[in-house]
């Protein structure tokens, strides 16, 4: 069993999605500048859809936002194969991860 790229909380492991954060940092996902930021599926057929400052005593900001951040990490959310939203690491410790090429991860400046 892995852990979690973000907290190290033993998760199940998913070979779909590798860099899967686990449902407590899920629940963490921040915007660049700070804001809160959900993620959810559309409706029952799937779909994505973003929600930005949800709950902050204004409307939130209603998007496609796939970016976020968890812990300084930056993260990416998409719709899971069979429904649900999956966040995956992007850049953890100025390692940026390839999704196309599991094997391959790159180092970048931030």
């Amino acid at each position: 069993m892995p852990n979690c790229p973000i907290c190290r909380t033993r998760m199940n492991f998913s070979a779909r999605y590798p860099r899967a954060v686990c449902n407590t940092c899920k629940r963490k996902t921040k915007t660049g500048d700070g804001r809160k930021i959900i993620f959810h599926n559309i409706d029952a057929q799937g779909g994505f859809i973003s929600y930005i400052n949800p709950g902050a005593g204004q409307q939130p900001i209603v998007g496609e936002e796939h970016s976020c951040y968890i812990n300084s990490c930056l993260c990416r959310a998409d719709e899971a194969h069979f429904g649900g939203i999956v966040v995956q690491v992007l850049v953890r410790n100025n390692i940026r991860y390839n999704f196309d090429d599991d094997e391959k991860e790159t180092e970048i400046i931030l």
